[in-house]
């Protein structure tokens, strides 16, 4: 798994103590070579010092994602939201998780947020642009959005279906391969951009 490197830390009002920075880094380390475990647990000691430090909430919720926990995940991205509502890779996971909820309508307000956020995210644009597709009446926007991906990352040309396909949101697996990292297991539109993975403490504030 690779790192997210554009991710700042900014666990709360009053900046992130030595202390919850060295835990994150222990924790995202077990969690990159896959000791679940012993990353929640760190985690969790995060939270307890820190009780709304999105970087925890977030990576819990990439290995609840990952574990097919969509449910907790979810828990997760949103209380990673509510310390940073503009925290673009929780809002692009949590499409996802609410995309394979059937909760259409929401995962294209997600991703329009994402998209506010990062107007050049190609991944947002793309998996978009598939709900849109599948959406009675919005076929035209769904195509700009995914005429606009490609045009941002060439490379998710491959991911288009031809203009006979049907492209369909319900009960689709996303991707592997995310647009920095990849959650495996993660659901999402066919053709789509998978979940974003770990995020790190660099850039801690």
């Amino acid at each position: 798994m690779v790192l997210l490197t554009g991710c700042s830390l900014k666990p709360g009002a009053s900046g992130a103590s030595a202390d919850v920075t060295a835990l994150l880094t222990s924790a995202l380390q077990d969690q990159v070579a896959g000791r679940s475990d012993q990353a929640t647990a760190t985690y969790q000691k995060v939270l307890k010092q820190d009780p709304s430090n999105k970087i925890a909430f977030y990576n819990l919720g990439v290995m609840d994602q990952a574990a097919g926990r969509n449910a907790n995940a979810e828990k997760n991205y949103r209380s990673a939201l509510i310390a940073d509502p503009n925290f673009s890779a929780a809002l692009f996971n949590l499409a996802i998780i609410r995309t394979s909820a059937g909760a259409t309508a929401e995962a294209i307000d997600l991703y329009r947020h994402v998209i506010t956020v990062e107007p050049n995210n190609a991944s947002a644009h793309l998996n978009l642009g598939f709900l849109l597709r599948a959406t009675p009446g919005s076929e035209a926007a769904g195509d700009a959005e995914i005429k606009q991906a490609v045009s941002l990352d060439p490379t998710l040309a491959s991911r288009v279906p031809q203009p006979t396909a049907t492209a369909g949101a319900s009960g689709a697996s996303g991707a592997s391969g995310a647009r920095a990292t990849g959650a495996s297991g993660a659901s999402g539109a066919s053709g789509a951009s998978g979940a974003s993975g770990a995020s790190g403490a660099s850039g801690a504030r």
